[in-house]
């Protein structure tokens, strides 16, 4: 474990006090999103060939929060790559996580627009599902860095910055979700 999470991974007695295992997590969570996010657009593309082109509501608010959420992977990846140069060590588990991130996003605008376009509101679960647990994956990330620095670690501010960010991002698709997969499921009926 060393390797992957840096010389100082953190062998301390609580979870949140070990930066490496939290940022895991997360990690995890994007990365089944997008094992199950590719097989399910190839099936929809494949199998769903009708097109509408329609829009569903909060089209446009939705892509701005998704951009904003993307320019804040690519944030997270220049704060990792800045904060290795800085500190002379390398720590993959943040290049990892900023990177699961930012496919995880693409993913989601491929997903979300191959349904859109097909007029596919059922398969918005799995955009809720993945929005659900990354919500409650950086919901730790923000606990444990308050962790840290109560307990007298330091963490860069904007790490602190980046992560509410991305959290309220994600709170925000979240909500979105939810809206149109109940909206629409209701009006269906």
């Amino acid at each position: 474990m060393p390797s992957f999470c840096g010389p100082s991974a953190g062998g301390g007695a609580s979870f949140l006090a070990a930066d490496c295992l939290v940022s895991s997590l997360a990690i995890g969570v994007h990365c089944c999103f997008v094992l199950c996010a590719i097989p399910l657009t190839v099936v929809v593309r494949r199998c769903y060939r009708h097109k509408t082109w329609n829009r569903f509501q909060c089209h446009n608010l939705r892509w701005i929060v998704t951009l904003v959420l993307l320019l804040l992977a690519v944030a997270w990846l220049t704060e990792g790559i800045l904060a290795d140069h800085l500190c002379g060590a390398v720590h993959l588990y943040k290049h990892f996580l900023s990177s699961s991130l930012l496919l995880a996003v693409l993913c989601s605008i491929i997903y979300y627009h191959a349904v859109e376009i097909r007029n596919l509101p059922l398969f918005l679960a799995l955009l809720i599902g993945y929005w659900t647990l990354a919500s409650l994956a950086h919901v730790v990330r923000l606990v444990s860095i308050h962790y840290r620095l109560e307990n007298g670690g330091t963490v860069g501010s904007p790490r602190i910055y980046l992560e509410s960010l991305t959290l309220g991002c994600i709170m925000v698709l979240l909500i979105l979700e939810c809206y149109l997969f109940f909206k629409i499921q209701v009006s269906l009926d």
